[in-house]
């Protein structure tokens, strides 16, 4: 899946703004990244719930205390993207998120787009309240190292 942008653009990089998009909730309403609380932190989380390491990564995030922390404080909202093909896997998986976070399925052939750069799974982008980028491709460990920063 080779990254491409908006209109041939390159992939959105630390500092840019993240595109809009939206996807499917379980509840079968639209949300947009774009739609959820403006004024905090936000967690783009780009899974397959089929993806083993996607699976690892999933499990740490949910027992992060710095995630928890964050979360709970209305710091930092998690918006957790599912661009894998299966609707059963996706479903199975809702079970597993928190209940604070934001679950949706990604359109079909969204992970081909190119709007985001998703050569690789999970793919974690941190974005600040103006939705701009301020970590990418990130694992779990990086995230608490740096929500930590954040609060010295």
């Amino acid at each position: 899946m080779a990254g491409g942008g908006i209109a041939g653009e390159p992939d959105p990089q630390v500092g840019a703004v993240a595109p809009d998009f939206s996807a499917t909730a379980a509840d079968g309403r639209r949300q947009s990244l774009y739609g959820l609380d403006a004024g905090r932190l936000t967690l783009l989380l780009f899974y397959d719930p089929d993806c083993g390491d996607c699976r690892r990564e999933l499990f740490a995030l949910r027992h992060a205390a710095a995630v928890r922390s964050a979360v709970a404080d209305s710091v930092l909202h998690v918006m957790a993207v599912c661009v894998g093909e299966s609707d059963t896997l996706w479903q199975q998986s809702l079970g597993e998120m928190p209940a604070e976070w934001t679950a949706v399925k990604a359109d079909k052939g969204f992970a081909d787009s190119g709007l985001y750069s998703l050569d690789v799974l999970p793919q974690m982008l941190l974005l600040d309240a103006d939705r701009r980028i301020m970590l990418l491709g990130a694992d779990t460990r990086q995230l608490t190292y740096v929500l930590s920063r954040l609060w010295e």
